[in-house]
């Protein structure tokens, strides 16, 4: 019962609970980080918020995690995810649950084992209409 009382005094966002509960050393592993292998790569967000308008909210996503683009394509957001990031109006909160135009800035760079997946689905399907035979 107690864990419940600090999660609703906490906040919503995981980092928000573990900082309030005192969890220092999970407050810093769910806090933004790019491994030392490659240089912050939040602008695919900062730049997929400011092309469809919304580029005033960057900064609390970033500062929430929320700073990798095809991890929010994957994943979505929710009511209160956008309600924790401090958007409170409507429009803006239906523009980013549905992931508004985000495709421009998702990176693919596994094309090729797409057409190989597609390749095999063709193949199953073959493989159930041989099963048309039995009847």
């Amino acid at each position: 019962m107690s864990s419940s009382f600090y999660i609703r005094q906490a906040g919503t966002l995981p980092i928000e609970c573990a900082h309030a509960t005192g969890f220092d050393e999970i407050t810093a592993l769910l806090g933004p980080s790019t491994p030392s292998t490659s240089p912050p790569s939040d602008s695919g967000v900062r730049d997929w918020l400011a092309s469809i308008g919304l580029g005033q909210y960057a900064h609390a996503f970033v500062q929430a995690g929320f700073d990798d683009v095809n991890f929010l394509h994957e994943n979505g957001l929710t009511t209160e995810d956008v309600v924790a990031l401090g958007v409170v109006k409507r429009g803006h909160q239906l523009k980013l649950k549905r992931l508004y135009q985000i495709d421009r800035f998702i990176h693919k760079p596994d094309d090729d084992t797409d057409s190989h997946y597609t390749s095999s689905d063709n193949s199953s399907e073959d493989d159930s209409s041989e099963g048309d035979d039995d009847e």
